[in-house]
């Protein structure tokens, strides 16, 4: 029985294929941008909220999150065929941060908690797994780094001299 009930599970969990892994990666894909809207609506990332400064609602919506990545991690190591293997994969290492970072206690370093916020966003490279078109993209963005590089290089200049420009043209009229 609880070997059958693993084997539907890995299916829905770990395939898209069906309908049933098609809406799981749905609820998943939804939770995860839910849950970064909610760090959005912080007003400051380097230091606590003051009680009141962030709505009600976001600490609701943050633990509603933490209960659906809590639930997909520990399904994710039920029905994995090597759960340690998983554990230490890169999808695995992200899953695991997204329910610790939950965890981070109030902390009085602005940096420290900056990061501790920024780990939290790093679920969003969950949703690689949920895009086959990643992959392709990926091979594309290869075949053209040598063009790409050259692009950014003449973006990088254009904005020193802009820069630049704007400094020399600023250092006239402090005032403005």
């Amino acid at each position: 029985m609880e070997l059958a009930l693993r084997q539907r599970l890995r299916r829905v969990v770990l395939d898209s294929d069906t309908r049933a892994g098609r809406i799981y990666n749905l609820v998943i894909f939804g939770t995860i941008l839910l849950s970064v809207a909610g760090l959005l609506v912080e007003p400051h990332p380097m230091r606590v909220a003051a009680p009141g400064e962030i709505p009600a609602w976001v600490g609701e919506l943050e633990r509603g999150c933490l209960l659906v990545f809590m639930a997909d991690y520990l399904l994710h190591l039920w029905v994995s065929p090597k759960p340690l293997a998983y554990a230490r994969s890169f999808f695995g290492l992200i899953d695991l941060s997204a329910v610790l970072f939950f965890f981070v206690p109030q902390i009085s370093s602005g940096l420290i908690l900056w990061i501790f916020k920024f780990g939290r966003v790093l679920r969003v490279f969950k949703l690689l797994r949920f895009m086959d078109e990643a992959q392709l993209l990926g091979r594309a963005l290869k075949a053209s780094a040598r063009r790409i590089g050259v692009f950014l290089f003449f973006v990088v200049m254009a904005q020193v001299v802009l820069g630049y420009l704007m400094v020399v043209f600023e250092s006239g009229h402090p005032n403005t």
